[in-house]
């Protein structure tokens, strides 16, 4: 069974709930309005406005999916230590640069007048400009380069913001498409799986690491739904979209303390 659009309002919603436990868990489809009325509730939001009810949905659920692209990024640099390396600036490469790009991307999420740099470890003009935007919000000199009180600042702030150990997902290695038999397309596999069984559906894929025609029509049809070029070709954009809805239904399964879970419990 193919996943619907209704099916994706499912996942962000019960995605969403992990941060706002107030929003039920749902089960199933005919517990989605609960659900959605509590969101509605949360924000503001005219129940009869489906439009404005959609795009908040929508905005709240991909800043959350770039916090998934980030956990993918901690995970990266857990290793590099936090000390202060020195003065970085344009043009210098390596792994403090990456690290300090990871912690600018995550304050970002929060903080939308700083600027989400690349994750390259590089120090280059985009990453430069989110310096600068940092140092904008937080009344530092303005001068696009990581110095002392720069540095110290950004890790204070990222450190204050991120406190979850979620779970995370393989980032994007490289390119999969037909005919090709990996690790990596087992993984999709089980991916493509995760997603379906979250939604109350059968496995749609058997898990052999070949990338076979039945992974490629659920790819394709995962990228028609999600707005995306629907070629069945699965780069580093189609990778982070699949992923990210793994990471939905995985984390939206995670039950925060005292939340309804979304079915009616009764005494037997």
């Amino acid at each position: 069974m193919s996943i619907t659009e209704a099916d994706l309002m499912r996942l962000y919603l019960n995605r969403i709930s992990y941060n706002y436990p107030d929003i039920p868990k749902i089960p199933d489809s005919s517990s989605y309005g609960e659900a959605a009325n509590v969101f509605s509730g949360i924000f503001g939001l005219a129940e009869s406005d489906s439009s404005a009810f959609f795009t908040k949905l929508d905005v709240l659920h991909n800043s959350i999916a770039r916090a998934q692209i980030l956990s993918s990024a901690i995970e990266q640099t857990e290793d590099i230590p936090a000390q202060y390396p020195g003065e970085l600036r344009k043009d210098i490469s390596g792994d403090k640069v990456r690290l300090m790009q990871t912690w600018l991307y995550g304050v970002s999420i929060f903080y939308p007048m700083v600027t989400v740099p690349e994750l390259s470890g590089v120090f280059d003009e985009k990453t430069a400009d989110s310096v600068k935007s940092f140092q904008k919000v937080f009344s530092l000199p303005v001068t696009g380069r990581s110095d002392r009180i720069f540095w110290n600042s950004l890790y204070r702030t990222f450190a204050a913001l991120y406190r979850d150990d979620l779970p995370t997902a393989r980032p994007f290695s490289t390119e999969l498409k037909e005919g090709m038999s990996s690790e990596d397309v087992r993984l999709l596999q089980q991916y493509i799986n995760y997603i379906h069984t979250s939604l109350g559906y059968a496995p749609v894929l058997t898990e052999t690491g070949r990338f076979g025609p039945v992974t490629a029509k659920e790819v394709t049809e995962l990228q028609t739904l999600l707005g995306l070029p629907s070629d069945g070709i699965v780069n580093e954009n189609t990778w982070n979209a699949i992923s990210g809805l793994y990471l939905d239904a995985v984390i939206g399964g995670i039950k925060r303390p005292f939340q309804f879970p979304g079915e009616v419990l009764s005494v037997q």
